[in-house]
């Protein structure tokens, strides 16, 4: 946007009517939040798949499980590693209630709970993924309707004073308080198209990671049956 352009569109933010101004602030408002949400989920969806990947590399090494807790608990960001520390406290009890026997490994009977609590713990995950995307998808649908009602606003206020004023209703006359007025419209969309790419971005790598969650759970339940036929 060139000074000149710019200087342009302040002032007819300037010369707009208060409601116009109102609206053009909320969308604004609505923008700077949605600019945060995005960045801010970018950086969580960026730890989590970095973090997942160097947990799932230490899980394909086949290591004890108690030491597979030890690099879990580092990945705080993981939703993988979170389903695999809901499993471990699930053995533990299980260890805990069986005594010296439970040291030998797990009942058959215990698997099918465990992976509940991990049906549980993915669906915690999927949950905290999408955490503030509601906002994202708020803003989308919404942004363009509050923007049409300040233009609306706007064209009605620009044909009424020019009216009232000249008795004219010329494209000359009136040009200049609509494209004040269509600027809310411009706002409601600049508001709204990055919301809602990011949304289908966000709902994309959410989908991956449910991917990823559910193969974790099969591959681990996998695990733990092998070793409790051999506790038969």
């Amino acid at each position: 946007m060139t000074i000149g352009a710019s200087h342009d569109f302040l002032s007819m933010v300037k010369d707009a009517d208060v409601v116009v101004r109102a609206v053009l602030a909320l969308l604004l408002g609505l923008s700077l939040a949605s600019w945060t949400v995005i960045f801010l989920k970018l950086g969580e969806f960026f730890q989590a798949k970095r973090q997942s990947a160097i947990f799932l590399r230490h899980f394909q090494g086949r290591p004890r499980i108690d030491d597979l807790a030890e690099t879990a608990m580092m990945l705080e960001r993981s939703p993988v590693a979170h389903l695999f520390l809901a499993a471990y406290r699930e053995i533990n009890r299980f260890r805990a209630a069986a005594g010296e026997e439970g040291k030998k490994g797990l009942d058959p009977r215990c698997v099918t709970q465990i992976e509940r609590t991990m049906a549980q713990s993915a669906e915690s995950e999927r949950l905290q993924l999408e955490r503030r995307l509601s906002f994202l998808a708020t803003t989308g649908s919404t942004a363009p309707f509050i923007g049409l009602f300040g233009t609306v606003w706007g064209i009605m206020n620009a044909f009424r004073g020019l009216v009232g004023a000249s008795g004219s209703t010329s494209i000359t006359v009136v040009a200049p308080g609509i494209s004040e007025a269509l600027v809310a419209t411009a706002v409601g969309l600049a508001a709204a198209i990055p919301a809602v790419i990011a949304y289908n971005h966000f709902l994309a790598r959410i989908r991956f990671f449910e991917v990823e969650l559910d193969r974790f759970s099969t591959e681990f339940s996998n695990m733990l049956e092998r070793q409790s036929s051999r506790h038969e």
